[in-house]
């Protein structure tokens, strides 16, 4: 996980390099070349998505919020660094307390591809405890019965199992 900066700076490093070895006459720095260009595509492809869900994922908000901003285009993101994009900015929102920005993007992180059951069974539990704070204990039942049928961290697993408990019955 190479920051932006650091990462265009590799790209430029290895892309001069290379040329430097292809003009000696070593063509050995084609591999150079092909390094850079898979920095750069990763530069402007990938952004801050996984910096930004590693810091979500360290409780470090204010950084996870400020490497969200970064991101240039979120609909240009492929599926996978969509969901996870979507899923740090849910928590961000959760965690300053705008509950219907953050259930709009828990959502869109659940419609994507997120890489894990552990994953997904946390971005369930926190849209059901923002859909018990909107009053909506039918639909947050509906979401939490499919999260505790993934396969999870044990803790994940006792705080959704704590969380069902805790809905009034129908």
């Amino acid at each position: 996980m190479l920051t932006p900066k650091l990462r265009f700076v590799l790209a430029v490093v290895s892309f001069l390099f290379g040329v430097y070895r292809v003009i000696s006459g070593d063509y050995a720095g084609l591999a150079l070349l092909a390094a850079s260009a898979f920095l750069a595509y990763g530069y402007f492809k990938y952004g801050t998505v996984w910096l930004a869900f590693r810091a979500v994922s360290g409780g470090e908000i204010d950084k996870a919020a400020e490497l969200l901003q970064q991101v240039k285009r979120p609909s240009s993101l492929g599926a996978q660094e969509r969901a996870y994009y979507e899923l740090a900015s849910g928590f961000v929102c959760a965690s300053r307390a705008q509950n219907e920005q953050a259930e709009q993007h828990l959502r869109l992180a659940l419609q994507n591809q997120l890489r894990t059951d552990n994953d997904r069974a946390l971005a369930e539990a926190i849209l059901a405890q923002l859909l018990v704070a909107r009053d909506e204990p039918t639909e947050a039942r509906r979401v939490l019965e499919a999260a505790r049928a993934r396969s999870c961290r044990p803790a994940i697993a006792a705080r959704i199992q704590v969380l069902y408990d805790e809905l009034p019955a129908e």
